[in-house]
């Protein structure tokens, strides 16, 4: 089953010039949850696309491969959270 889970970046720059990147849940066209992961980078080196964090991120921010690993972990765990929601027939899987 294909749930409508994916990263995004916000739009809005912190002080220090990184955007958080948040795990957003879309239950409908109007119901959204968005998730804080922490994670935070430089919005240039957000590969929308591919959904991921750039390779060539400076080593500053932490290592690209570490934080796309961490960021995929996260993705797994409200995946699973949200099939059992919905398997347990929970009537709003965005407040549980």
């Amino acid at each position: 089953m294909l749930l409508p889970i994916k990263p995004v970046l916000d739009r809005r720059p912190r002080r220090d010039g990184t955007s958080l990147i948040y795990i957003q849940y879309c239950h409908s066209s109007e119901k959204r949850a968005l998730l804080c992961t922490s994670l935070a980078i430089p919005a240039r080196y957000w590969n929308k696309k591919a959904q991921r964090i750039s390779p060539n991120l400076p080593e500053q921010y932490g290592n690209a491969d570490r934080l796309n690993l961490e960021l995929q972990r996260m993705i797994r765990s409200t995946e699973d959270i949200v099939s059992y929601a919905l398997s347990q027939k929970i009537d709003n899987p965005l407040e549980f």
